[in-house]
């Protein structure tokens, strides 16, 4: 065989060899598994997430953000007073009406305060009673007969200083004693006068301004009593409206300070309020009044859409930059939860578009 025949055998087996491996490369790539979405419902219901966005049902509408809150707000709980927690009567996810006791500071020593304040204030009552009944008969009889003997003393004193004056001038004595003599004569004299008007105000009994000081006396010390009863009734924290627990930031057995965190976060949850915020520059384009349509989307599932019921609005822009409009809704019918944040779509004012529309064309 010649050096032809060889080449063309040589070519022919090439181009076998080079049909073999297509076909074994063709039938690798066949028989290799499909790739799997392992997410398929994810890829699903974000399709339909942008469906759903994109169905609004208003032609024209304000877009804005909401925040789920208390139809109460929040309203933060604390005691007028420092002391500590004698016990807690509320747990979180509590309903609680108004007047329920939520907790308790402990107040033993303003009871001890009181009972000292209420003592003193028994004793100047008696004082003024006694004062205002006047001296009695016994009394009266033990001031005569003082009265009597101070007289007698007196009465004695004065004839010895005369005694001692008549000798002085005869030199018999000396200028000492004639004036200690002089001195307990007066001395006498002084004690008779007192004790002389003391009778007279015992018959006469206490002046009117003594009665009035006593009542003065008697009235502070009943306010000091109802000022330790407004303190120890201020222990007792109990909720001001109906509502529901939220947050309880206190434990028995801890020191409280009014001027820390609240000691007890609750507000009414039935029904609960969104706080809409709407760019200022789109207000012109709502009308807030009864009548307002808006509805409300999940975030994360904007299947869960509902209409909003029109609250009121902030008269004036929040922070300078939004306005703040207060929606309501039926939270039994809506799986949402307090601070969860919503997309919220307003219709637009049919009027404010005309008259905007009317502006331009002027």
């Amino acid at each position: 065989m010649d050096w032809k025949k060889w080449i063309f055998v040589l070519g022919l087996s090439a181009q076998a060899v080079i049909v073999f491996m297509m076909i074994v490369l063709l039938k690798e790539l066949r028989q290799e598994p499909e790739e799997i979405d392992l997410y398929p419902e994810v890829s699903v219901k974000t399709e339909e997430v942008v469906k759903e966005r994109a169905s609004v049902p208003f032609s024209r509408y304000v877009e804005g953000s909401g925040k789920v809150i208390p139809s109460s707000e929040y309203v933060k709980i604390s005691a007028p007073i420092q002391g500590t927690i004698e016990d807690v009567f509320v747990n979180v996810g509590q309903k609680v009406s108004a007047g329920d006791l939520l907790f308790k500071i402990d107040d033993s020593l303003l009871i001890c305060q009181l009972q000292e304040k209420k003592s003193e204030m028994q004793t100047t009552l008696a004082k003024l009673e006694i004062m205002q009944q006047g001296a009695n008969t016994f009394d009266l009889v033990l001031k005569q007969k003082e009265i009597e003997q101070v007289k007698k003393a007196h009465e004695i004193h004065q004839k010895e200083h005369e005694i001692l004056l008549g000798l002085y001038e005869k030199n018999a004595i000396s200028n000492s004693e004639l004036f200690q003599k002089a001195s307990l004569v007066n001395n006498t004299n002084a004690h008779l006068e007192k004790i002389l008007v003391e009778f007279e105000k015992m018959k006469s009994g206490p002046s009117d301004q003594e009665q009035k000081l006593g009542k003065a006396l008697i009235e502070e010390r009943l306010a000091n009593c109802r000022t330790i009863e407004k303190q120890i009734e201020d222990c007792k924290i109990k909720a001001p409206i109906d509502g529901r627990i939220f947050a309880v930031n206190i434990h028995p057995g801890e020191f409280y300070n009014s001027s820390q965190t609240a000691a007890i976060y609750m507000g009414s949850d039935d029904p609960l309020h969104l706080k809409v915020y709407i760019d200022k520059k789109d207000a012109w384009m709502v009308n807030p009044s009864p009548k307002m349509r808006a509805v409300a989307l999940h975030k994360a599932n904007p299947k869960i859409q509902f209409l909003l019921e029109y609250v009121g609005v902030n008269p004036c822009f929040a922070e300078g930059e939004y306005l703040e409009l207060i929606f309501s809704f039926d939270k039994q019918k809506n799986p949402v939860y307090l601070d969860e944040t919503l997309d919220v779509y307003i219709e637009a004012s049919e009027k404010a578009l005309l008259d905007y529309q009317f502006s331009h064309m002027r």
